[in-house]
């Protein structure tokens, strides 16, 4: 597996310190013993001092940073460690959206998640922030009540009536 490594920089030049990276597999590899690899999106965080590293298989991803445009990179079979710059596969480029289902949606808080119509072919939700403040993943409950109140912990609603709730905590 190849490295993603290098140091994160706010627009003053200054270390991002404590910055979540989110990568999201956007193709579906091969390792080199055969296994398909699948695609839950790959959580790290920089240090105090902005630095990050983590190692990745081979393949597309989209990057998501706090305060930036998604973007996509391609990871290249083999080992060795590359910033960001180096990967990115569209030149800073928002990528397209994966096929509705496949992937989790990312919404950063749960008031927009309340406020969006989210796709109907949308299995899971993954959100940044509940009403507690702490980020998870949501799957579609059509068999929960929707006469009961949701809670923005356990479950939210998104603006058409659907209704979510929580697999696990990131």
């Amino acid at each position: 597996m190849a490295t993603v490594a290098g140091v994160l920089h706010l627009q003053s030049g200054q270390p991002a310190a404590n910055v979540g990276l989110r990568f999201i597999l956007l193709t579906a590899p091969v390792d080199a013993a055969g296994t398909v690899v699948t695609g839950r999106p790959i959580l790290t965080e920089t240090d105090a001092l902005g630095v990050y590293s983590q190692a990745l298989v081979p393949g597309d991803y989209c990057v998501d940073i706090p305060a930036t445009d998604p973007f996509q990179i391609t990871v290249p079979p083999g080992t060795g460690s590359f910033p960001l710059e180096e990967l990115d596969s569209e030149g800073g480029t928002e990528p397209p959206p994966p096929p509705v289902g496949t992937y989790p949606v990312f919404i950063p808080t749960i008031a927009e998640a309340r406020s969006e119509v989210i796709p109907a072919g949308t299995i899971e939700v993954d959100l940044g922030m509940d009403d507690n403040g702490d980020a998870g993943t949501f799957k579609r409950d059509p068999l929960y009540d929707t006469t009961l109140r949701t809670d923005g912990v356990d479950y939210f609603r998104d603006s058409s009536g659907a209704i979510f709730k929580r697999l696990r905590f990131l």
